[in-house]
């Protein structure tokens, strides 16, 4: 067990356990007073070999052999010269080395602590090696540093608390504790006289020696560390509050106007750090690797069993929730006309280089006569038709109906991958070429689902994302997400043919526009419509997939608006961004996660009403 060093302080200036001679040397280690402060040392429940004794007086470990030095005032050689004032609160004496550049000073201060602030540092007992002794709570030495800088504010150093002793059958001292500076290396020793009445304040005196001045930077912070370190971080994420903000309100609290910067106020950066892991504490994130994280979670935890797939090579996680399912089944035996609403957006992930892909979350929104609610999420940096497919494999492998009606954006490699799943087709051409059989010849048989295109993203492509020099909102993400998609040449459908009669169909009725636009250059006919340019990117971009942006098929499949929106999932992108993790994105990708269920945890339970409802119909 460690000696106690402030009963090793106390023996050390006793009179007949002095080790250096009147010449400031060392006593020998065979010399008995060694045994003697061991002797004594171990009456007062602190043991110390004699030998163990010397080498602390001899190495100056902890200040000790200058401070019998100054206690003794024993001549060492040097030129020193002391001030005595008597008065609490001024400069005791004034001290100058032999080096006439380093002026040090001491000073003795009151330090008050309210009845409060005693409260959380007040002593209790500790049990070690069958000895009970009395030591101050853990964190004592940030509410003594606190105050030193909101009492006097003009002492620069920044004090490192070694220990602390509480002796309340002692009538000498009843509390007392050492520290140090760590630039200038004052020590700083506080006593309390006499145990504290119930509500009173509590006075320590402290003495703080050889202040150098000229060693402090005023850069040097306390050290954010322990209990004081979680409760600022649970601070921040409790009230929402930003490193900016929070330094702002404890300068008003301790500083006082053109003070010098306090070294008890964190630095932004320290704040920062101390937050971040926080929150991986929190959400039980113990590994660096954010798939390792994520696969703990699978079976561990408040959402174990709600992250059903997890890829490396190229990372993607799919998740939902057991309520996010039960409300999807619930609202779609309900109602046989609901939506579900896809799309993605980007901007939710870290990188951790130039080089690594991004990161999109892919958003499942069931619509119906209750409202929308989000259902099925996906994150991936795979942006392909076939990894979009498997996470709607995945979906409808849970045993859930097939959504009736589903509207997304115009990317080919998501439309793909709905009407191959959804729409039971082997591919889009399959899902067109069925379409155009049940409205030109007249057939029975239509896709499992009915796909249709959000109109104001098909404008935003029909238009080129560009009226006049002014671009459309939404364009960066876009094209972002068209950089990273593999499939991404496919989707332009200006480079792609599909297979099916619409083509036929549409170049019949471009070859009529031809005529007429041929006939308007000699003259010989009126037309107020020439557009050569619109005409052929009409005839490329939207007569191909005229069942997914008209409602052509509305009355062959029974069911759906005239026109179709994916708002719902937008408004779902904009809450998240803007509300849920305002101020947060870009974030590990492990951490958005297990936030993002947190969140649907909350918002799902609002939409649960009608879960038991149809529970209690069935029943």
């Amino acid at each position: 067990m460690p000696y106690d060093k402030c009963i090793l302080e106390e023996i050390l200036m006793q009179s007949d356990c002095r080790t250096l001679t009147e010449k400031g040397k060392v006593l020998p280690r065979s010399n008995r007073v060694y045994r003697l402060i061991a002797n004594r040392m171990a009456l007062r429940g602190s043991h110390i070999e004699p030998h163990h004794v010397h080498t602390i007086v001899n190495k100056n470990r902890n200040g000790f052999k200058t401070l019998i030095t100054t206690t003794f005032k024993i001549n060492t050689g040097q030129n020193e010269q002391h001030n005595t004032i008597n008065s609490i609160g001024t400069d005791l004496s004034t001290n100058t080395s032999s080096n006439a550049s380093v002026h040090a000073h001491s000073k003795k201060i009151r330090l008050i602590l309210s009845p409060k602030q005693w409260l959380q540092i007040s002593p209790q007992k500790k049990l070690s090696g069958g000895r009970i002794y009395w030591k101050l709570k853990e964190g004592w030495a940030n509410v003594i540093a606190e105050r030193i800088c909101q009492q006097y504010s003009e002492i620069d150093c920044v004090f490192s608390f070694k220990n602390n002793l509480v002796t309340p059958r002692s009538a000498e001292t009843y509390a007392k504790f050492i520290g140090y500076c760590t630039e200038c290396k004052a020590k700083i020793t506080g006593r309390l006289e006499n145990a504290p009445m119930k509500d009173v304040d509590v006075i320590f005196l402290c003495y703080i020696e050889n202040i150098c001045p000229d060693f402090h930077t005023g850069k040097k912070k306390r050290q954010l560390r322990g209990q004081r370190r979680e409760n600022v971080a649970n601070k921040l994420i409790e009230q929402r509050k930003d490193v900016v903000t929070f330094r702002r309100d404890e300068a008003k609290r301790m500083k006082k106007f053109g003070g010098k910067d306090l070294p008890i106020i964190p630095s932004a950066a320290v704040l920062r750090k101390a937050k971040e892991q926080q929150l991986l504490k929190i959400y039980g994130l113990q590994f660096a690797n954010p798939p390792m994280n994520l696969l703990h979670h699978t079976k561990y935890g408040k959402y174990a069993g709600s992250i059903h797939n997890i890829g490396l090579l190229k990372f993607n996680c799919i998740y939902w929730t057991l309520e996010q399912q039960q409300i999807y089944v619930a609202r779609c035996k309900k109602d046989p006309h609901a939506i579900m609403t896809l799309d993605a957006t980007g901007g939710i992930s870290k990188r951790n280089s130039k080089h690594d892909p991004h990161v999109f979350l892919y958003q499942c929104m069931l619509v119906t006569e209750e409202g929308s609610v989000p259902v099925f999420q996906m994150v991936s940096a795979d942006q392909r038709s076939f990894q979009i497919a498997n996470f709607l494999r995945l979906i409808l492998s849970k045993g859930v109906p097939r959504p009736p009606i589903v509207v997304c954006d115009f990317g080919r490699a998501l439309v793909n991958a709905v009407a191959e799943v959804f729409g039971r087709c082997n591919d889009l051409s399959n899902y067109l070429q069925i379409c155009y059989n049940a409205v030109v010849k007249d057939s029975s048989v239509i896709p499992a689902s009915y796909l249709r295109l959000d109109v104001s993203h098909l404008i935003a492509m029909v238009l080129n994302e560009t009226i006049q020099g002014v671009t459309l909102e939404g364009e960066n993400e876009r094209a972002e997400k068209g950089n990273e998609d593999e499939d991404s040449e496919s989707d332009d459908p200006e480079n792609d043919s599909i297979a099916s009669d619409w083509n036929t169909w549409t170049n019949t009725i471009y070859s009529k526009a031809q005529e007429i636009s041929n006939k308007s250059k000699t003259g010989r006919i009126i037309n107020a419509c020439f557009n050569p340019d619109f005409a052929h990117r009409f005839k490329k971009q939207l007569l191909p997939y005229l069942p997914l942006w008209t409602g052509i098929m509305r009355p062959h499949f029974g069911k759906g608006s005239k026109i179709a929106t994916s708002s719902s999932v937008e408004a779902e992108f904009s809450d998240l961004k803007h509300r849920v993790f305002k101020n947060q994105l870009p974030m590990r990708i492990d951490k958005f996660i297990l936030q993002h269920l947190e969140h649907l945890d909350g918002k799902i339970k609002l939409a649960s009403n009608e879960v038991s409802r149809i529970n209690c119909q069935c029943g």
